[in-house]
């Protein structure tokens, strides 16, 4: 038993995750933007644990999107209109992720940790913490049903959005999910 507050916080556990797949698939983007799309198949920004990690991949994408190629320059060109170069370890981080030599091949492996470890057991600690930061309450839960993937928790999502919304209160509503029979 946790006898002081201290002690509580060293036994919450850490969700699953892998800060070396983030890193190997954000490398093997940045070296090999041609990747990009076989890789969006299987993991979302929303998949990675590492914030940092995520607005990369999320920039990855946009520039994507806009018909670019996701190389270190352009990437950083979008964190920087976004305001979330120097939050996010700057231009130093970016150029070491985009030195980083990882093999392209493998680009699809690393996803599917990073894919993996989000439908885990750190599905809702994640969401808790982005209840936290979001303006957007909305965005959590969506992001919730997308990283578990189970349809009980997919059912629920709209009526927690829709009861937020009536409520018109950013307090936390709590949702029983049920267990299948």
């Amino acid at each position: 038993t946790a006898d002081t507050p201290l002690d509580r916080v060293a036994t919450i556990r850490t969700p699953p995750h892998s800060e070396e797949a983030e890193r190997a698939l954000l490398a093997a983007i940045l070296g090999s933007p041609s990747i990009i799309d076989a890789v969006r198949q299987v993991v979302v920004a929303e998949d990675f644990y590492i914030l940092k990690h995520a607005r990369v991949f999320d920039a990855c994408c946009t520039v994507s999107d806009n018909a670019g190629a996701p190389d270190a320059v352009a990437v950083l060109t979008m964190l920087a209109e976004w305001g979330d170069l120097v939050p996010f370890g700057g231009s130093d981080y970016l150029r070491e992720l985009a030195t980083t030599y990882t093999d392209p091949t493998n680009a699809t492996s690393y996803a599917e940790t990073i894919r993996d470890h989000a439908s885990g057991s750190g599905a809702s600690t994640l969401t808790t913490a982005e209840l936290s930061y979001l303006q957007d309450r909305r965005q959590a839960y969506e992001n919730l049903g997308k990283r578990t993937g189970l349809p009980g928790v997919k059912s629920v999502v709209p009526a927690t959005l829709q009861t937020t919304i009536s409520a018109g209160s950013s307090s936390t509503i709590e949702v029983p999910i049920s267990k299948p029979m």
